[in-house]
């Protein structure tokens, strides 16, 4: 009887938390408002698909946010062709390397924060690298609009 009980509670609590776990992924694609994201949870199912659905968003966006770096430090170079400083060049170029590192160690720790569950782990990490890579490119849009001369 203490076994079929035992084995009742931990059966709801596995269950249980297989929903938890699908609601908090789900909650976290909404919450952060990511139209491609949206489109690969809506249009797949199963985690592996998904899981390549965002790998290809994530290279997506990173392509994005490369573009507007080369734009700004060929902004930043016409500058140092002015004033004949490349200081600026360079802090640039080293915020983006210390952007990278702080990027993966925050999605990291929300990956390590989803486990025992891996593939909901690394999908919610990929999530979390698609946002700040947006959010970074979305900084870099804003401050391409200004004229550093």
């Amino acid at each position: 009887m203490l076994n079929k009980k035992f084995l009742l509670v931990y059966l709801l609590l596995f269950v249980s938390e297989g929903l938890l776990a699908n609601k908090i992924d789900a909650e976290y694609v909404d919450r952060f408002g990511v139209p491609e994201v949206n489109v690969c949870k809506t249009k797949f199912d199963d985690k592996v698909n998904y899981s390549a659905c965002l790998d290809t968003v994530h290279t997506s966006k990173v392509r994005e946010l490369e573009i507007w770096q080369k734009n700004i430090v060929f902004k930043l170079q016409e500058v140092a062709e002015i004033n004949g400083r490349r200081d600026a060049i360079t802090l640039f170029k080293s915020t983006s390397k210390e952007f990278e590192q702080f990027k993966n160690k925050n999605c990291k720790w929300q990956y390590l924060s989803m486990l025992p569950d891996a593939s909901i782990a690394a999908n919610m990490s990929k999530e979390c690298h698609i946002y700040m890579t947006i959010q970074r490119t979305n900084e870099l849009k804003q401050l391409s609009q200004f004229e550093f001369f």
